[in-house]
């Protein structure tokens, strides 16, 4: 898709992806009240990633050459602009290097609390099922499957289909960092 907006999504949630080896990375999930690709939307002529709504949502098109031109002619917005963008990188920069240093049992972990932060709550609904995750994580559905039972039985979360409720939230911390 041309890059000839600038997409804000203004409900729900929606996963990033890039395509690396014919396999789709998620790079991270967009919450409410923030822009869809932003870091890479001013560099290339066209979208090299994918965003896919993750819960029912509403995006925003802000068309391009609007764009530009507020920012040529407001700085604080700009300023404003830069240090989102920087903030979003930084945030993307961590969550790959932390991922791809984890177990499936930390990669799992890091997931679960993720949600917690943006559902504001240790009980939630999963906005994706088993397979999903796994290719989120670059892990297997197996996998996905087995670490969740794991940690249903050990007691640190209870799982019933997506549904999700946080029960021993050190424990879950503690494996996010170690795993």
């Amino acid at each position: 898709m041309l890059a000839n907006n600038v997409l804000y999504i203004t409900e729900g949630l929606a996963k990033i992806e890039f395509i690396n080896d014919s396999k789709p990375f998620t790079i991270g999930i967009v919450q409410p009240h923030s822009f869809i690709g932003i870091v890479c939307c001013f560099a290339f002529e066209k979208f090299d990633f994918t965003a896919t709504a993750l819960t029912k949502s509403k995006v925003s098109f802000i068309p391009m050459d609007l764009m530009k031109t507020f920012i040529k002619e407001n700085g604080e917005f700009a300023l404003n602009l830069i240090e989102h963008m920087s903030g979003i990188s930084n945030g993307i920069i961590h969550r790959i290097s932390s991922l791809s240093q984890k177990n499936i049992e930390g990669a799992i972990s890091i997931l679960l609390l993720d949600f917690m932060k943006i559902y504001k709550s240790n009980k939630y609904i999963l906005p994706m099922n088993r397979a999903e995750l796994a290719n989120m994580l670059g892990y297997s559905k197996e996998s996905v499957i087995n670490t969740l039972s794991k940690f249903n039985k050990e007691k640190i979360i209870s799982v019933s289909d997506r549904k999700i409720e946080i029960l021993n939230l050190k424990t879950l911390e503690k494996i996010s960092k170690i795993g």
